[in-house]
């Protein structure tokens, strides 16, 4: 018998991968159906999932998939989905003998079921990203962990879902287009998100930033900074009145807020990125949580990008803020 795994399971097993893992280069498993799958808690006992990464219990139970509706058996440690569209090659990795776990792309797709839009960009963020949440958090604990390489990317989500032929998938297509890679914590992609949704989302409608992206000094400004390179955590870059301009956005989290010699740190590098030509703006945390505060700052962005945003004040536009902020800032402690 074989266990697939899929949906939160395997978004939690994807999210506890070492930090170094590069799963793009593990060879692609060509399993693309059901066959033979393990439907009963017994067979599921069978192949030990706790053993890969895999935790489950009557609190947590272990979403696996089945080939049809009537395979569904009733248990508090499982929680069976029907799959019975065909799935393209990429779809499974193999984690041991007998045991397969959705893609990340795969449960791109899988999670954008239940998920709303604006939650499914933010999982696209996570999945591109250079972090990993983790499953339970308070106020007191780091909500994510650093990740050196991405889990998926944006082309490779968009040429899977392109693969696939289910109906399902114009939802996860259109979060898409929203999702900027390499953010490197939940509360830089909220930043962005929040700046790059539509305005009929209740975002500003900017266009996508590079995030995270090497910045190289050049030999003529290398004597008035400190670094050779610099990672501006969002950054634009276009061509305003015939002048080729750059926009930056900082994230001040409250630990570097907290501790002056990271504090002293984040100083010198705004003011390095300012000699680069950057026109920076630092949101923090306070910020992001303030509604009128992000709203000044993010009006200074788009003025620093020659954009403009209707005039505060619109009821049915506050009302849709305030729906995206809640929607977006209700997991995002302890950043």
């Amino acid at each position: 018998m074989n266990l697939f795994i899929g949906y939160s399971s395997a978004l939690e097993y994807w999210r506890n991968r070492p930090a170094y893992d590069d799963i793009a280069s593990q060879p692609v498993c060509r399993v693309t159906s059901l066959r033979g799958c393990a439907i009963s808690i017994k067979e599921v006992k069978m192949a030990a999932p706790e053993w890969h990464g895999f935790p489950y219990g009557e609190d947590m139970p272990l979403d696996i998939l089945v080939p049809q509706g009537n395979k569904r058996r009733r248990s508090l440690q499982l929680k069976p989905h029907v799959q019975t569209d065909a799935l393209p090659i990429g779809s499974f990795y193999h984690v041991a003998h007998g045991v397969y776990v959705s893609s990340p792309e795969l449960v791109y797709l899988q999670m954008s079921k239940s998920l709303e839009l604006e939650e499914l960009v933010l999982l696209g963020y996570e999945l591109c990203g250079l972090y990993s949440r983790c499953s339970a958090t308070d106020s007191d604990t780091a909500s994510f962990t650093q990740r050196m390489l991405v889990l998926s990317s944006k082309t490779r989500i968009f040429n899977y879902l392109r693969r696939c032929g289910l109906n399902s998938k114009s939802k996860a297509m259109r979060a898409l287009q929203w999702v900027v890679e390499r953010c490197a914590s939940p509360a830089e992609s909220v930043v962005a998100a929040m700046l790059c949704l539509p305005q009929n989302r209740g975002g500003y409608g900017y266009m996508l930033p590079l995030a995270n992206q090497k910045l190289f000094v050049g030999q003529r400004l290398s004597s008035y900074v400190k670094g050779n390179y610099y990672y501006p955590d969002l950054l634009w870059e276009r061509v305003r009145k015939g002048s080729k301009i750059k926009v930056g956005v900082e994230y001040d989290s409250h630990q570097e807020h907290d501790e002056p010699t990271r504090a002293e740190a984040t100083r010198i590098r705004r003011n390095d990125l300012k000699t680069l030509g950057i026109l920076v703006t630092s949101i923090n945390r306070s910020q992001l949580r303030n509604a009128e505060a992000f709203d000044l700052a993010a009006r200074q962005i788009g003025r620093d990008l020659g954009l403009r945003r209707p005039e505060a004040g619109i009821s049915d536009m506050a009302h849709k803020d305030f729906l995206l902020r809640k929607l977006m800032l209700c997991d995002q402690k302890g950043q």
